[in-house]
């Protein structure tokens, strides 16, 4: 698969979880409850949040199929573990740089400081959910 169809997949995969994960089943309202500030990011901000998201998720994703790739493992359920693992991992260390700093009127900077650790936990949801709609499209698309 050449790099063009892994962009492309994963952007079909970010699409596909992002309305699932925060449009139909409204996850991260029930993990956050921080609501206003989830209201501003998802809707109020659509397009802004949908550009951010995806690159953040790229960056989360990319970083975890690196650890994947440095097991070499083929089976989906330890990938799935260490995709949420990775993105848990990097949001609680962004979550203690950024909860160290003054709160800001940067959206992100209000993220962090309203939702706290539990948006580790959402992420680590959305980083697999977004994995295995990747892989699951990668089977039915490519191979």
């Amino acid at each position: 698969m050449t790099v063009v169809d892994q962009i492309t997949l994963f952007i079909l995969s970010y699409f596909v979880t992002i309305f699932i994960v925060v449009f139909v089943f409204k996850i991260p309202f029930y993990i956050v409850e921080g609501t206003g500030i989830l209201n501003e990011y998802y809707y109020d901000n659509f397009t802004y949040a949908i550009i951010l998201d995806l690159l953040l998720c790229m960056i989360y994703f990319s970083f975890g199929i690196f650890i994947i790739k440095q097991f070499n493992n083929d089976n989906i359920i330890i990938n799935t573990i260490i995709i949420a693992l990775s993105s848990f991992l990097l949001t609680t260390t962004i979550y203690y740089i950024i909860s160290n700093t003054p709160k800001t009127n940067n959206i992100f900077n209000r993220w962090i400081h309203t939702t706290g650790l539990k948006s580790a936990i959402f992420d680590a949801i959305y980083l697999s959910v977004l994995y295995l709609i990747y892989i699951y499209l990668q089977n039915i698309i490519v191979n």
